[in-house]
């Protein structure tokens, strides 16, 4: 005759069970088992590209960066923009536009778009952007649409300067903010929520132990 001993699994504890410093030993854990990735890092890219999309009017733009709370930290952007996506987003260049009429030389020069913005970085990833000017249309035409163009042009340096530096200091926001969150409480305990992670009572992983029932047995 054989005997075999019951067993009975041991539940594990969800995240909101736990208090103390069980609570602060999960989530520690919880900080490793989910530290930042790259699919992490491919979403924030993202996140990038939607602001400057959104908010700045630049579609299409490639986003290098690295941020770790460190000198050495940048963003830089890589693309190009069409002045007609420039004034989607930037009122100011719109009441510019409207002041110097310059729609009106535009159409004297025959220009659908009359410059486009090309924004690069160099292999420090410091940041590098070029208007990139037609260089056909003023032959035959009267030097006064010439001195308003370059009068604009000149004004434009200025203004996207302005508006690149905004865009810089707004996805190193978003990037920070992002970053910061992903390290709160808020976040891992949803994470551990959302996949069902299991906790000892100390707040160490739940590994399924099986304890021996006592005094229990049965016969084959």
């Amino acid at each position: 005759m054989a005997t075999k001993t019951k067993t009975r699994q041991r539940a594990g504890l969800t995240i909101d069970q736990l208090k103390g410093e069980a609570l602060e030993a999960a989530l520690e854990w919880g900080r490793e088992r989910y530290e930042w990735d790259d699919m992490d890092s491919q979403q924030l890219s993202e996140q990038f590209q939607e602001v400057l999309d959104y908010e700045f009017g630049w579609p299409d733009m490639k986003v290098w960066w690295s941020l770790g709370y460190c000198q050495s930290d940048y963003v830089a952007i890589e693309g190009t923009v069409d002045f007609s996506d420039l004034c989607k987003k930037d009122e100011e260049l719109q009441a510019k536009c409207k002041e110097m009429d310059l729609l009106a030389v535009f159409n004297d020069v025959n220009w659908d778009c009359p410059c486009s913005l090309r924004f690069s970085h160099d292999h420090y990833y410091a940041q590098k952007m070029d208007i990139d000017e037609p260089t056909y249309g003023w032959d035959g035409h009267p030097e006064h649409l010439q001195d308003a163009w370059e009068s604009f042009t000149e004004w434009l340096n200025g203004r996207l300067k302005e508006r690149l530096d905004a865009a810089l200091s707004r996805l190193k926001k978003v990037g920070y903010a992002e970053i910061e969150y992903r390290w709160e409480d808020a976040y891992i305990t949803d994470m551990l929520e959302s996949n069902g992670d299991l906790f000892s009572p100390d707040g160490t992983e739940y590994d399924e132990e099986w304890e021996a029932d006592d005094g229990e047995a049965e016969e084959d």
